[in-house]
This record gives C-alpha cells, structure tokens and sequence, in this order.
C-alpha cells in the first residue's frame, strides 16, 4: 500500500519551507481528533491521508447518503462501543475481576488530612472530578481528587482542592518542536486547552529514537489554574492549530 487514508477528523499539511509535514486541528473543532494523534512520528505523516479534515460532519453525512451507505444516519457512539452505559467500572468487575480478585483493589476513602471517611471496593471505580457514587457524604459536596494505584487509597475534597497550576508529563512524543516555551496544552479530549509554559529544562533531554523526538518528562506551567488534572490523561501540545506533540500526564503540580 502507497497510503493509508482514515477517518480522524484532523489534517495533515506539507511545509515545503522545513520539508515535514505538520499535523494540524480539523476545520470542524467540535469533531477534531488531532488529540488522540500526538504519538506519531514524522517518517510516518507523508503516507497517511486524512479526507475528512477539510469537511464538517454534516458535510459527511450528505456524502455518504449520496452514496446510498447505511451508516449516512447512524447515532454517533460518543463513548468506547462495547461498554453497556458507559459503566467502565462494572464492565472490569463482570468481564475481567473475581471476586477475590476484586477484594486486592479495595481501600479506604480518606479526606484532604488524611482522616478516613469509609472504604471503598476498589480504586479502579474512581476517577479525579469524580463526585456521585462515593459512598460517603458531608454537607458541602466532594470530588475525587487523588486515587494511589499503590496504597489503594482515594481520597476526596472540595471543588477548591481540584485545581493544579501544572503537571509533569512523561514519554513525550514531538512531531513539530516549540518555537517557543509558550505553547496550548489539552489535558483530556473535551478539554478546550490552556495558554502554558513549557519549563526550559525539556531541551535538555530531547533525543531521537527511531526517527522520532522524544523527552523523558516535563513540567507544563498553566496560565489559569485547571480543574481535574489526572494522572493517566494525555496532555497534548499545540502552537495555534498546529499538533507540536504530548505525553502522558505523571502527576498534577499545585
């Protein structure tokens, strides 16, 4: 095969100035895909096609009910498809975990000191922002703000106690470097993106790998403080429309 052509909503343009190509933000944002993209490496851009990047999904519909295909109508699955509900959390406890295993995830569910509030039956149900389901209760509402895969502990807090003014992200991927230590960084999918800055030390461990550039770990520094930074996440870099790259998100920084 010559190409291969999918269906991310994202474009893929050729600067004949630098000779690479840069992966940039659909013209439909409300559908752009560049996010899930930033582990791509440069020898692999000039074989692959993206057609919907230019067109809207209404656009695309129309397309496809000109072309008689069963699908010009079909519900859109906002979610992973073969999750019922989206209920990730009894899909691991039915589909994969015993009950005996079950118990090896369990934990206590503890306050910002440190007090233990109640116990939970498995940190794996959990996630940072998360406020129904916790299983214990105070007057003033509270959100996951930590899970230690280690200790197995979750532990809650205010709305207040979510926001970070940074993370660490590790494994970081560049396709296009930073002109600039200012940059944009998505920290999950819906997330519109934060004006930041990328701490200088990154250039200092920048090294190439198989025809790709990489860095261990950086700090990313927001300009306004962000809400449920989670470990896990991608955070994902941009300089305008443009995908500079991303990592996976280590820790929040407070």
């Amino acid at each position: 095969a010559d190409f291969l052509a999918t269906g991310h909503y994202v474009k893929n343009v050729y600067d004949a100035q630098t000779r690479s190509y840069h992966l940039k933000k659909a013209d439909d944002l409300n559908k752009d895909q560049s996010y899930f993209l930033f582990s791509m490496a440069q020898k692999e851009l000039p074989f692959l096609l993206f057609p919907l990047g230019g067109l809207t999904k209404s656009q695309v519909r129309e397309i496809a009910r000109a072309h008689g295909l069963p699908t010009a109508d079909k519900k859109e699955s906002m979610e992973i498809c073969f999750i019922p509900d989206n209920n990730y959390a009894s899909f691991i406890s039915e589909k994969t975990l015993t009950q005996e295993e079950q118990k090896k995830y369990s934990g206590k569910i503890l306050d910002q000191s440190g007090k233990q509030l109640g116990q939970h039956e498995g940190f794996f149900k959990y996630t940072i922002g998360q406020r129904k389901g916790l299983g214990v209760f105070q007057a003033d509402p509270l959100y996951v703000t930590r899970v230690d895969q280690t200790t197995k502990d979750v532990t809650v807090g205010g709305k207040e106690d979510l926001l970070s003014g940074g993370l660490i992200a590790k494994d970081v991927n560049w396709l296009t470097l930073p002109r600039s230590p200012d940059i944009s960084v998505r920290i999950r999918y819906r997330h519109k993106g934060v004006k930041a800055f990328l701490n200088d030390s990154w250039k200092e461990h920048l090294r190439e790998q198989d025809g790709s550039v990489k860095t261990d770990r950086i700090q990313v520094l927001f300009e306004q403080k962000q809400s449920a930074v989670t470990p896990g996440q991608a955070a994902v870099f941009y300089e305008g429309d443009t995908l500079l790259g991303g990592g996976w998100i280590a820790q929040s920084c407070h």
